[in-house]
């Protein structure tokens, strides 16, 4: 997991460069030692460049079923 330094360099950069970053959040919720999850698509400017993926077998038990979701910006969803 990145620490929201690394994230906000990270998104500096994609701003800076008109990037698109694709985000793994599969195992948003598999935190330990009072670790807290932040998304690259929290950051300033991000929202808009990022396609967040997301899936339900690591988070709810579901090992084996290929059953995911993604978070895009509106522009890409016509």
């Amino acid at each position: 997991m990145l620490t929201r330094p690394q994230l906000a360099a990270l998104a500096e950069l994609a701003v800076e460069r008109d990037l698109w970053v694709i985000s793994d959040e599969a195992y948003e919720h598999l935190l330990f030692d009072d670790a807290r999850h932040v998304s690259i698509a929290a950051c300033p400017g991000m929202a808009e460049r990022t396609l967040s993926v997301y899936t339900f077998s690591k988070s709810y038990a579901m090992t084996g079923w290929r059953v995911g979701y993604m978070v895009t910006p509106p522009a890409l969803r016509a």
